[in-house]
């Protein structure tokens, strides 16, 4: 069986969750798939279009307001590369 991901952010975010929960790969696509399967099976179809709509909107803004993508997550919430506050 195999899975393959062509998309660097999904590749980026994935990485992201195992290293945070120390886990691989694969546990780390299970966990967030199944964690959306539950978070959406309590949410109405017009409720996931709304949450959708908005994170649309939310993208479109962040586009426009030229958000610099290259960033690491340090830089974003102001740390060094020693990680300490600048």
């Amino acid at each position: 069986m195999g899975l393959s991901i062509k998309d660097e952010e999904t590749e980026r975010l994935v990485r992201q969750l195992a290293r945070r929960e120390r886990i691989s790969l694969t546990r780390a696509i299970r966990l967030a798939v199944t964690n959306e399967i539950c978070r959406n099976a309590r949410r109405t179809p017009e409720e996931i279009e709304e949450i959708d709509r908005r994170l649309g909107d939310l993208q479109a803004a962040v586009q426009k307001d030229g958000f610099d993508h290259s960033l690491s997550d340090d830089a974003i919430l102001g740390y060094d590369e020693f990680g300490l506050p600048n």
